[in-house]
């Protein structure tokens, strides 16, 4: 067998082979991907942005705070309240407060409640409490945590907040 007619063969395998794998690799990734359907409905609107307790907890604090310069606003961004003025991450800002009062004039916060069910007895929430408990005193920023299973009748929710808003 001559160089020349060895070379050829050589030649005709390598494109052989370059066109094989091209094949393949243009056939493979239809065999990887599970499925590319466009998943309808994922996502339903939620009937309430509280639970009951939250918002019987939010009307009586509304209540209160009727005719002051303050009003309460529900499921606010921890973001929305308070900046990270260090760093760039600031992941541990991506977390809902139930409620917080502000003014009515420019709607600065002044005020963040919380409101805690038997759920935050788990050792996860409780460190995501006391995170979110750090952040909100480096900011100043006052706290009132209720729990669900105490009674907060409107009484007690008053004097808790008037501690804070003397001018209420």
């Amino acid at each position: 067998m001559s160089l020349k007619l060895a070379l050829l063969f050589f030649m005709i395998a390598f494109f052989l082979g370059i066109l094989l794998g091209l094949a393949i690799a243009r056939a493979l990734p239809k065999y990887l991907i599970v499925s590319r359907k466009k998943v309808e409905n994922a996502y339903v609107k939620k009937t309430y942005i509280m639970t009951a307790s939250e918002y019987e907890v939010f009307r009586r604090v509304e209540r209160i705070l009727q005719n002051t310069k303050y009003l309460i606003l529900p499921q606010v961004a921890t973001r929305s309240i308070v900046n990270k003025t260090n760093g760039y991450r600031d992941y541990e800002l991506n977390t809902i407060v139930d409620s917080c009062i502000c003014t009515r004039n420019g709607y600065s916060p002044v005020l963040v409640i919380e409101l805690n069910d038997n759920s935050h007895n788990e050792k996860e929430r409780r460190e995501r409490d006391e995170k979110q408990k750090a952040i909100f005193k480096s900011a100043n920023m006052p706290l009132i945590t209720l729990w669900t299973n105490l009674e907060n009748n409107p009484a007690y929710i008053k004097e808790r907040i008037e501690k804070i808003l003397l001018d209420i």
